[in-house]
Order: structure tokens, then C-alpha cells, then sequence
């Protein structure tokens, strides 16, 4: 029960952290450096409705309190924040791939 528990437990970050974190990465010529140039690209690409609820989630807010809020079902949120998931990550592995394409 402990591990079903604690696995829903959202660890929140203050935004100045990981600003500061995102800047200094930016400092290394790695893979995670690359990955949130495109995820801060990518992020640019999505609706102003999904970068809200992005937000909404990870600033905290519980996909059931977005639900209330939002007027629609529980299942519709996630369904919702799966999907928006599932277009960053695939942007950001285009993004990748064709910087890595270019530089052949």
C-alpha cells in the first residue's frame, strides 16, 4: 500500500530552481542540454489551453482539482495530459533527429 501511495506523491519544484538548473545544463554540449532546447521549442508549439494544463499539474494541482475546474471528467484530464505528453516527447525526438541529420 506504502509504494501505490508514495508512487502518486507529486515532488513539486519551485520554478526559479529549475530555471537555474535549465541554465546551468544549458552550460554542458550534452544530451540533456539538447532535449530542453527542443522541450522549451516544443513547449512553444503546443495550444495556450494544453501549456495551461501543463501548468496547472505540475505547478501541483491535482488532475481531479483540474477536472472541478475545468468542468470535465477526471479520465477526460488525464487522457488529455497523456496526449500532451506524448506530442513533447515526439517533438522533442524529431527535434533530435534531424539536428543530428543536419550536423552528418
Amino acid at each position: 500500500r506504502h509504494w501505490r501511495v508514495s508512487s502518486r506523491v507529486r515532488r513539486r519544484f519551485d520554478p526559479a530552481l529549475i530555471e537555474q538548473l535549465a541554465s546551468k545544463m544549458s552550460r554542458f554540449d550534452g544530451e540533456p542540454a539538447r532535449e530542453l532546447r527542443f522541450l522549451r521549442q516544443c513547449m512553444g508549439r503546443l495550444t495556450e489551453q494544453e501549456r495551461e494544463m501543463l501548468s496547472l499539474r505540475y505547478d501541483g494541482s491535482s488532475v481531479q482539482a483540474i477536472a472541478e475546474q475545468w468542468g470535465r471528467p477526471v479520465g477526460s484530464i488525464s487522457q488529455t495530459l497523456y496526449r500532451i505528453r506524448g506530442k513533447l516527447a515526439e517533438c522533442i525526438k524529431r527535434g533530435i533527429s534531424a539536428e543530428a541529420h543536419d550536423e552528418a
